[in-house]
Order: C-alpha cells, then sequence, then structure tokens
C-alpha cells in the first residue's frame, strides 16, 4: 500500500482532537502499526503541521496527558522522532531537574557512532537551544563530568585492530601502570583511552589486556575504578554491543518492576541493531524478548503494552527468522 502523509495526518488529527476522548486503537494503528521508515514519519509530521498548524507530538502528548500513561506516551513520541531527536529528549530528561539519571546516559552514549553523537549534538541544540556539552558541564562533576564529555567530544575514530597491535599493547601498558600495578589508580588514564576509541577497538583491547595481565579490561575496570557511574560507563563500551543492551532490557523487564521507560529508550535508539540484541537476548537468557515483554504485568493488557507489541511486530519492519526460528521481529 503506497505511504499518503496527508491522509494519515488526519487519521492522527481524528484520533488525538478530542484530550478527553482520545481514539487509541486509531492513534497505535497510526504510529506504529504500520511498515514505515524513518523518513515516512517526518513526512506525516510535515503533512500534520501543514494541515493543522500544530505540532503532532504535541498533539500525540496532550492526548495521553494521563499520569497513568507517561510510559505509553513516551512510547508514542519516539515512534514519531527520529534517533537522534529521540536520543537527544532523553539526555535532556537524564539531566533536567534533581539528580542525574547516569545510566540513562550511558544507554544513549556508550555505543554511539562519532557520526551518531554528532547527530545527537545537533538535535540537542536545536531543540533546546544549548549545547549537550554545556548541560553536562552544568550537571556533572568530577571523573563523571570529564568521562560524559569524552563521549561526546573525544575522536572514537575507527582502527583497524588487525594492524593497530603496537597501539593496543601501549594502551595495554598506560592501563595497567594506571590501575592494577600500583596502589592508587589513575582515573583519567582510564577515561583518556576508553573514550578515545570505538567498540571494536575497545573489544580488542579487553582480549589484549587479559592475555597479558590474566584479568580482562573489564575486570580491571571492576577492581579499579569506585565510582559506580564510571564502573557502568567503562564496562558498557567495553563490552559486545549486543550483550550490553541485551543485558540491560533484561534488568528493565526481571525484578521487582518494569522499567518502561528504559525500554522504550534502548528499543527507540537501538532500532536499527534490535534483531542482534534480540537474538543476544535468547542466547543470554533463554527467552524470546517480544515474549517475555509481553509477560509483564506492567505491560501486558496496557495502552503501552499495545504500543509496543506493534513497535514489535510493524513499525521497524519484520526481519524474519534469526538462528532461532522461535526469535523472529523486533522492533
Amino acid at each position: 500500500m503506497l505511504f499518503d502523509a496527508a491522509h494519515e495526518a488526519e487519521l492522527l488529527h481524528k484520533a488525538t482532537k478530542s484530550s478527553w476522548n482520545t481514539d487509541h486503537e486509531l492513534l497505535i494503528h497510526v504510529v506504529a502499526q504500520n511498515e514505515r521508515t524513518t523518513e515516512q514519519m517526518q513526512e506525516l509530521r510535515r503533512a500534520y503541521w501543514k494541515e493543522y498548524n500544530r505540532c503532532p507530538i504535541e498533539a500525540v502528548k496532550k492526548a495521553t496527558n494521563l499520569p497513568h500513561q507517561s510510559a505509553y506516551s513516551n512510547a508514542l513520541v519516539a515512534t514519531l522522532l527520529t534517533g537522534e531527536e529521540f536520543a537527544a529528549q532523553c539526555l535532556y530528561d537524564a539531566m533536567k531537574g534533581l539528580g542525574t539519571d547516569e545510566r540513562a546516559m550511558i544507554q544513549i552514549l556508550a555505543h554511539s557512532t562519532k557520526e551518531e553523537v554528532e547527530q545527537i549534538k545537533a538535535a540537542y541544540l536545536r531543540t533546546y537551544g544549548k549545547t549537550l556539552e554545556a548541560d553536562i558541564v552544568d550537571d556533572t562533576s568530577g571523573a563523571e563530568r570529564e568521562f560524559f564529555l569524552g563521549l561526546v567530544n573525544a575522536p572514537r575514530s575507527h582502527v583497524d585492530v588487525t594492524s593497530a597491535e603496537a597501539e593496543i599493547e601501549r594502551d595495554v601498558a598506560e592501563l595497567y601502570l594506571a590501575g592494577q600495578a600500583k596502589w592508587s589508580n589513575d582515573i583519567s588514564a582510564f577515561v583518556k583511552i576508553i573514550t578515545k576509541h570505538d567498540n571494536e577497538y575497545l573489544a580488542a583491547l579487553n582480549l589484549a589486556y587479559g592475555r597479558a595481565h590474566g584479568d580482562t579490561l573489564i575486570r580491571a575496570v571492576e577492581q579499579e575504578i569506585n565510582s559506580g557511574c564510571l564502573e557502568k560507563g567503562m564496562k558498557a563500551m567495553i563490552m559486545d554491543r549486543a550483550d550490553f543492551y541485551a543485558s540491560e532490557l533484561n534488568k528493565a523487564i526481571s525484578g521487582g518492576g518494569t522499567n518502561c521507560d528504559a525500554l522504550t529508550r534502548i528499543i527507540a535508539t537501538q532500532r536499527h541493531t534490535m534483531p542482534t540484541i534480540c537474538h543476544r537476548y535468547m542466547t543470554n537468557y533463554g527467552k524470546n524478548l517480544s515474549h517475555h515483554m509481553q509477560q509483564e504485568d506492567a505491560i501486558n493488557g496496557t495502552q503501552y503494552g499495545k504500543q509496543e507489541s506493534a513497535i514489535d511486530d510493524m513499525q521497524y519492519g519484520k526481519v524474519g527468522e534469526l538462528a532461532d526460528s522461535s526469535l523472529q521481529t523486533v522492533v
């Protein structure tokens, strides 16, 4: 079926025009239950603006403006925003008000490429009229500030690890001298090296450190970095991407309560690698991620659950069977 942005904008308006009588089934149908690209969702946004002279995202927020619908509303908004826009929103929310949600910031930034970080920074400036770096400086301090500034400003350039043995050996030696080789560690050395490189290089560095010193670099970080935020952030960067996000999704679903914000944040910002993450989830936890989500009381039967299920099945497309035949699509 051909995509008609004007028609979809009309349906979106019909679903949201009455904030006290929102047509949730139609709203979910328009926003999630169609195989659409990010570009088509942006066409829908432009068509809505043109026809109704109103921001469609604000219309969706107003139509779902009830306390118990916050997670549902956030998931709907995530489908309308581009990946970098939603990432910028998550970072802003993580730093606004009292306290800082470092875990949310790590989930957004730890495995973003340099190009993705630049797009997020540009979206942040457009949306909030200030730089991401400025808010990081205002909201963090000490080594944590150094770490998060490193995440958004370090080169993180790609290095061919097969021809970078000498550089890897130098970094291994410097990290060992900065940590396990002495009584007091040099956190700045860890921050400098770990935030400088992309995740492929850090994976090779992790293995090389293990060969040289018995413990992997992840284990060295656990032993030497006393700050919970820094330890989590550095370990996240060194970990395999799929392993990290599978672990974060499992933490969000399992335990005493479902962290719907974390689910939406990861699913929306990692949409391009979700098939791999879901396959790893099955491998690591023996469960289909979509089925596990549907079993949660905080999700099953709610508007949020319908939204996430719709995203699972349609919004980012069927990816077919992966290594395990029971694992099919995922966000």
